[in-house]
């Protein structure tokens, strides 16, 4: 994804088999294995070398495999695997670390690790950023590496993903990653949510950038709020009038004549 960003969150390799168990009933993981002769015919499911030629005797290449040790394995994720199996995403606040995982299977990635390796010759000599319904990139100048950082900063991991997995239910349709960006040919899209992040990469590495406000004010209608707020509605109305942009959590909730507030 570093060498080509457009590639998405669903093209994550797997072992084969990643059960545990056969299912009742079932066969397991269906796997398309390579030398299929339909597919050999047409060109397809051969091994193939560093130049894409595929091996002139297939079986030879095939035998000269050997297998990886569970210690070379081990090395090989760790080495290539920095922060967590999935990458640099952008962490949950939170996140914190669960009692019954050892400290090195806990890898909470801050902001600061999606760009530890970007520098300013990764971008153009100045960003242009429209901010409207949500924040519209221009890519041009842009490198890969810094396309691929951007979006993860609008991505992070699916929680009924994995609530699903640690209970042995179907994650089925449930994506391990949920991903707030898009993009077409000119703009990378991120969510207004990421802007401060965008601020303190582009800050931090003293990078140029032209903000453009394009957002909606709205249209002022003449109507009087003749409600009454509650005490604890109040401190909240405060706090949100000094913001035009973020969410407000409730994490408790009261009830006052039959409403939930």
């Amino acid at each position: 994804m570093n060498k080509r960003h457009e590639i998405n969150f669903k093209s994550y390799d797997r072992l084969f088999p990643n059960q545990d168990t056969l299912p009742k009933g079932g066969f397991g993981n269906l796997i398309a294995l390579p030398l299929q002769m339909t597919a050999r015919q047409n060109g397809n499911s051969v091994f193939v070398d560093e130049n894409f030629e595929p091996y002139s005797n297939q079986w030879d290449f095939l035998g000269a495999i050997n297998k990886l040790s569970e210690d070379r394995l081990k090395s090989l994720i760790k080495n290539l695997c920095h922060g967590n199996e999935l990458g640099a995403l952008k962490q949950d606040e939170e996140e914190t670390e669960k009692p019954w995982e050892s400290a090195a299977e806990f890898h909470p990635v801050q902001s600061e690790t999606l760009f530890r390796s970007l520098s300013k010759g990764d971008f153009p000599e100045k960003v242009q950023i429209v901010r409207a319904n949500v924040l519209y990139i221009l890519k041009a100048d842009f490198s890969q590496k810094a396309l691929n950082s951007l979006t993860r900063l609008a991505a992070f991991k699916n929680p009924e993903f994995y609530r699903s997995q640690a209970m042995r239910l179907s994650t089925y349709n449930k994506p391990r990653i949920i991903s707030c960006s898009d993009e077409n040919a000119k703009y990378l899209y991120l969510s207004r949510g990421c802007e401060e992040d965008i601020r303190n990469l582009l800050d931090g590495l003293n990078v140029e950038t032209n903000w453009e406000d394009r957002t909606n004010c709205g249209r002022k209608i003449n109507v009087k709020f003749k409600g009454s707020l509650g005490d604890e509605q109040k401190p909240a109305i405060r706090k949100l009038l000094k913001y035009d942009n973020g969410v407000l959590s409730g994490h408790h909730r009261f009830w006052k004549n039959g409403c939930g507030c």
